[in-house]
């Protein structure tokens, strides 16, 4: 028999809504009103916890279904973005870097108002999603943009 290794994630119907009780509800609307306030200085989930009523599985439970639901974005560990900030961050970072100009770590950080703690995951997570890639000590845009429609 073969073992299975590595991240296994949930699989569900496709319309299937996992069912939060009414605290938990409360809870999600508030995570979700925090992540898109914060902007590119999210909190961090276990400041939740006290609200979650300490079940760190619960919490945990809820980030993903704020991200299945389309209301958070995972960067990276403990790094979420409120989708509207992931857009508004991907556009910035498009025009920014359009002119096929690289742009540092530092100048990621200042153009999007954060710090290096946000800055760097943030760029690594661009990397990995293809909109952006490293060369050397720049990131530049890994792929021809589409024009906006306008």
């Amino acid at each position: 028999m073969k073992k299975l290794t590595g991240d296994l994630r949930r699989i569900a119907r496709a319309d299937f809504k996992p069912k939060l009780s009414a605290n938990l509800r409360k809870l999600k609307d508030k995570v979700v009103a925090a992540y898109l306030e914060a902007g590119f200085q999210p909190p961090e989930p276990a400041s939740f916890a006290g609200q979650a009523g300490g079940n760190a599985a619960s919490l945990n439970d809820l980030f993903e279904v704020c991200v299945a639901e389309g209301f958070l974005v995972h960067i990276d560990g403990d790094i979420y973005l409120h989708a509207d900030v992931d857009s508004a961050m991907r556009k910035r970072v498009a025009e920014r870097l359009g002119s096929g100009a690289g742009a540092t770590v530092a100048e990621i950080r200042d153009l999007l108002g954060t710090t290096r703690k946000f800055a760097v995951p943030i760029c690594e997570y661009l990397d990995r999603t293809g909109l952006t890639r490293r060369e050397g000590d720049l990131r530049v845009l890994s792929r021809v943009q589409a024009p906006s429609a306008g």
